[in-house]
């Protein structure tokens, strides 16, 4: 089993989201998207040639496993393709578990969106 520990952003974190009380270790695999859907790249991005690479936070609810919220800590640079990333995650759904925050990179580039 692989474990891998979770980094917490004490100072950094967007509003709303709950102080972190301690750092743990999990199987990575307990915590995946059991349905993801794919951030569409904006026609309007791709034609202008935006890339970006940023980082979504987003909130579940534990005892559905539906996004309850999600933000974006790290921009991408570019609000359009911030809120195509945002439209996306509100969409997935996890494992009702007790965890209720996760980090989500995603970078937009010249070949695709890459999560």
């Amino acid at each position: 089993m692989k474990s891998y520990k979770v980094i917490t952003y004490e100072d950094h974190r967007p509003r709303g989201f709950p102080k972190p009380t301690r750092v743990f270790y999990f199987d990575v695999s307990e915590y995946l998207p059991t349905y993801s859907v794919p951030p569409a790249y904006p026609r309007e991005a791709r034609e202008n040639g935006l890339t970006g690479k940023g980082l979504a936070f987003v909130k579940v609810n534990p005892a559905t496993g539906h996004v309850t919220s999600a933000t974006m800590f790290k921009s991408t640079g570019h609000d359009i393709l911030d809120n195509a990333a945002l439209r996306a995650l509100r969409q997935w759904r996890f494992r009702p578990r007790g965890i209720t925050t996760f980090e989500i990179p995603i970078e937009f580039t010249s070949k695709g969106v890459i999560y």
